[in-house]
């Protein structure tokens, strides 16, 4: 039995829930936010917010 990668960025809340202000690249078992220029990556739910 193989396992099947989920690709979270295709999320049924779709991309901009996982990484509002940013991009999301799904990974093996995971994703990854890149955020857009001007802001950061904050913690749960991920998300990119402005810098201070």
């Amino acid at each position: 039995m193989a396992c099947v990668d989920v690709n979270e960025c295709e999320d049924l809340n779709g991309p901009a829930a996982l990484c509002a202000n940013g991009h999301c690249e799904n990974t093996e078992g995971s994703y990854r936010c890149h955020c857009s220029p001007g802001y950061v990556a904050e913690p749960g739910p991920p998300h990119c917010a402005a810098k201070e």
